[in-house]
């Protein structure tokens, strides 16, 4: 998360998509570690795991809480 613009998820499989992007809402240049002590960094986080989750629900695997 913290050295590139963007960050995409994506389907299972060999096939994979693109099911969403996601825009890294920190400047250059970044201090690698003081982003993730950063609020925008836990929101950007969560929001990947949860288009993971969603993912591997719609497939009908078992999704860990």
């Amino acid at each position: 998360m913290g050295s590139a613009e963007r960050r995409t998820a994506h389907g299972p499989g060999p096939a994979a998509r693109v099911v969403r992007e996601f825009a890294v809402p920190f400047g250059r240049p970044r201090d690698l570690v003081g982003v993730r002590s950063q609020p925008a960094f836990g929101v950007l986080v969560e929001a990947v795991w949860d288009a993971l989750r969603s993912e591997v629900s719609r497939m009908g695997w078992e999704v860990p809480a």
